[in-house]
């Protein structure tokens, strides 16, 4: 949060002629704002969150819809879980909950909240979509939640494959699924990929060498294939336990 000191050097560059007595007013208004959370920051640097507490039988991470008491005005949140000595637990000299609540966006209502003839909790018809299109892409669970009902958004198409470039290259297995077109527009050079487009194969990195080099991926198998470059992975997941389903 910015210091009202900053926020003062701001103001006094729009309207340097500001009497003692106005700055003093620009002064209280500031510490009032702050005091009552809201954001006063440079956009560079915003990234505000909140406690995430509340709703705690809900999985984590989450995308959520989260509507205000009064039904007028709902957040679309990211619900992480954050480790016991998390520093951003603590806030202003006081610890918050092991939730943190990052803001994605927020939409305000003429009229208050109504349930739809199914009986569930309306969704904001723009941030609606987006947690559709967000949940889907990043694979997250929905929810929708007001006065302490949660409702789960079903019906979503989640992909369960992560982006090859979050999988670390230290040497431990893991999923990936090769493109499914790896051959004709990842690799139109070589036609003889084309039986590989669309495995799910279990493979290892050794990591980057010291002069730089990668080497690529390579089967967790003693077949001799290795060489696969990151983007001819769709994505990635950790292999599963025994028992378990694969995808």
């Amino acid at each position: 949060m910015s210091d009202v000191a900053e926020l003062m050097l701001v103001a006094m560059r729009a309207d340097p002629k500001m009497t003692e007595r106005e700055k003093d007013g620009v002064r209280r208004a500031f510490r009032a704002l702050i005091a009552d959370d809201y954001l006063i920051e440079h956009k560079s640097l915003a990234c505000w969150y909140r406690d995430g507490a509340g709703y705690e039988g809900l999985p984590v991470p989450r995308l959520q819809l989260r509507w205000t008491d009064g039904g007028t005005i709902c957040h679309y949140e990211l619900i992480l879980q954050l480790q016991s000595a998390d520093i951003r637990r603590e806030v202003d000299g006081k610890t918050r909950s092991c939730l943190m609540a990052i803001p994605m966006s927020w939409t305000r209502t003429s009229s208050p909240v109504e349930r739809g003839p199914d009986g569930k909790i309306r969704k904001p018809y723009r941030d609606g979509r987006h947690i559709e299109w967000d949940a889907a892409q990043l694979g997250l669970p929905a929810y929708v939640v007001w006065r302490g009902e949660a409702q789960r958004l079903e019906g979503l198409q989640t992909n369960p494959w992560l982006p090859i470039k979050t999988a670390k290259k230290n040497g431990r297995p893991i999923l990936a699924k090769i493109h499914d077109d790896l051959f004709p527009r990842v690799r139109p050079d070589r036609a003889d990929l084309k039986p590989w487009n669309g495995r799910v194969i279990e493979v290892a990195h050794p990591g980057i060498l010291d002069d730089g080099l990668d080497v690529g991926w390579g089967m967790v198998a003693p077949v001799g294939h290795g060489g696969f470059h990151d983007d001819w992975f769709a994505g990635w997941m950790a292999v599963p336990s025994v028992g378990e389903e694969q995808p």
